[in-house]
């Protein structure tokens, strides 16, 4: 897990406030978006055990990040 990760989502997002600039919400979007797509690369690499992509959490989390993100060499763009 990356260090960010556990300061990042330790709360509930539920209970956590959006920033109110438009632009800090779009750069948090895909830095959640970047650590969907770097979760989701993890569980389908081919060293990642098998049974993982199969959970129904992961399979939620690859349909709503092909919902909303988009993935390039420039990285993880959420559309605006």
């Amino acid at each position: 897990m990356d260090p960010e990760w556990a300061e990042r989502y330790q709360k509930r997002f539920s209970d956590f406030r959006l920033p109110k600039d438009a632009t800090e919400r779009v750069a948090l979007a895909e830095t959640i978006g970047a650590d969907g797509r770097r979760l989701l690369e993890r569980v389908y690499a081919e060293s990642s055990l098998p049974w993982l992509g199969e959970l129904d959490a992961v399979e939620t989390l690859r349909r709503v990040w092909i919902q909303h993100y988009h993935a390039s060499e420039q990285g993880t763009r959420f559309p605006r």
